[in-house]
Formats: structure tokens, sequence, C-alpha cells
């Protein structure tokens, strides 16, 4: 017997967008009771079978468009606790660099390691001014 289109939806989100979470693939599929009509799908033996046969039956790791999609998501569903949206609001902020000072720095096209032998020789000429960083380093 063929799957309903309900069912269709639940295995392809499963698959997809929810990455493997039942409940969540029951919800954005439309069913009423998320958490135990999930349960309930994923002991359907033609669910199973659905599962076991989909293109995408390894569950492929998720890159960083995928989380920061699903975090647009959930910040996007008004449905969702407050608490929830802000944290996923924090999340795709932080994986975008939001929060992040920047400073371009150009040491005339010095390479890196050009950069720590001149570091160095600065340094051991003027220990002063090393003891000066630790301090404000430690505390």
């Amino acid at each position: 017997m063929a799957l309903t289109e309900k069912r269709r939806r639940f295995v392809d989100y499963f698959m997809g967008q929810a990455a493997g979470n039942a409940t969540e693939a029951a919800r954005l599929a439309g069913y009423k009771q998320p958490h135990s009509q999930g349960s309930r799908l994923l002991g359907d033996v033609e669910v199973q079978q659905a599962l076991k046969s989909h293109p995408k039956t390894r569950a492929r790791v998720k890159t960083r468009d995928d989380r920061q999609e699903w975090w647009s998501s959930v910040m996007d569903d008004g449905e969702a606790p407050l608490k929830e949206r802000l944290r996923a609001s924090e999340l795709l902020g932080k994986s975008q660099a939001d929060f992040v000072d920047r400073h371009k720095v150009e040491m005339g096209g010095m390479t890196p390691e050009e950069i720590e032998a001149a570091a160095v020789e600065m340094f051991k000429a003027k220990p002063e001014l090393w003891e000066r960083i630790k301090r404000e380093v430690e505390g």
C-alpha cells in the first residue's frame, strides 16, 4: 500500500529539514500531535520501508548554510517560544560573526613568520613592554 501524502511528507521532512527528528518532521508534515505521532510513524512498517528507500537514506552532515537556514526558520516561527527564537537569532549572528570586532592590519607585505620574528626582536629590545603586556593580560 502506498503512503498517504501526509506520511510521504513526514518521510521527506524526517530525512531532510527535520534532520532525523521525528517530532519536528511530524510537526512540519502537519500532524496535530507531533510528539506522539512522530514516534508512532517511526514504528510504522510502510514508513520504515519508505525511509530505507529514500534517496537521502544516509543523513548527511549539515553544512553552515543548512544550520543558518534552520536557525532562520526558528527565528521566523511565530509559534515558537520567544526564548527559542532569541537563541536562534544569537546562534545565527554568531555563525555569521556579527559579534566579532575586526581590525585590518597591514604589515607591508610581511609573511606571518617575518611578523613573528619582528615581534620577538622588539620584545627582546624592550623587555619592559613584554612585562607590561603580560601584566595586562593576567589581570
